[in-house]
């Protein structure tokens, strides 16, 4: 039952693992297009506790914090 922050989402494989164990994910990257690509497979496998979105992961992303675990 832990929110993670995952800064890099990459293919989003490894948020969609977070997700499902640690209870809920959020995952940001500064690329469009795998931001694009993860909200896809969040719609198509209904993941309703993985979360995306496209910023710069430099400072943190306090907006659906606070997190317990920081990957």
């Amino acid at each position: 039952s832990h929110a993670v922050l995952e800064i890099g989402a990459g293919t989003g494989y490894n948020a969609t693992l977070l997700a499902c164990i640690a209870g809920a994910c959020t995952t940001i990257d500064v690329e469009p297009s795998c931001v694009d690509h993860l909200q896809a497979i969040i719609q198509r496998f209904q993941l309703p506790h993985l979360f995306t979105t496209c910023v710069n992961g430099l400072h943190g992303y306090p907006t659906n914090g606070s997190y317990d675990r920081i990957w």
